[in-house]
């Protein structure tokens, strides 16, 4: 999905408003019930006509709609462009804000294995593929190298003193 992103992005605070008035946790049933305001900006993104597209269709467009939206972290070193909203990991139908992970060690990480997780099913999509192509050395290395950092986070973090 590409749109362009204004200085002050509708769709993103809207989003923001939605995730905060939902106790942080914002699902796609949340936008699309919100989009069926005309006046929402969030309205526009999706595709009303039934005969087109039915309310499974409007929560699958939801869901690409908050995963593009990006947060910008700068800093003196360089500059990190990073999703804004990622999957909940206490929830099963449900994304929260980056920022929100940021205040809760424990939760963040369970976030970040959530992604690795995610990440490593679609290299053993990939691997497969591979070995009817004769190049899956490359693939079993990259597995090899996010179950190590999967294990890393999965252990508790250090006690500090």
């Amino acid at each position: 999905m590409t749109r362009a992103k204004p200085e002050t992005d509708p769709v993103r605070e809207r989003l923001q408003q939605l995730h905060d008035q939902h106790d942080g946790n914002l699902t796609p049933e949340i936008g699309v019930a919100d989009a069926r305001d005309p006046k929402s900006p969030l309205h526009a993104l999706l595709e009303w006509d039934n005969k087109k597209a039915g309310h499974a269709y409007r929560l699958m467009q939801m869901r690409e709609i908050i995963r593009s939206v990006t947060l910008i972290v700068h800093s003196t070193e360089m500059t990190i462009v990073a999703p804004c909203y990622v999957k909940d990991p206490d929830t099963r139908a449900g994304y929260c804000s980056v920022v929100q992970l940021a205040t809760d060690e424990d939760r963040a990480r369970r976030a970040l294995i959530s992604e690795f997780t995610a990440v490593r099913g679609r290299l053993v999509r990939a691997r497969a593929l591979a070995r009817v192509l004769s190049l899956e050395n490359e693939i079993d290395a990259l597995l090899t190298g996010i179950a190590e950092v999967q294990q890393h986070f999965s252990a508790p973090p250090p006690m500090t003193q």
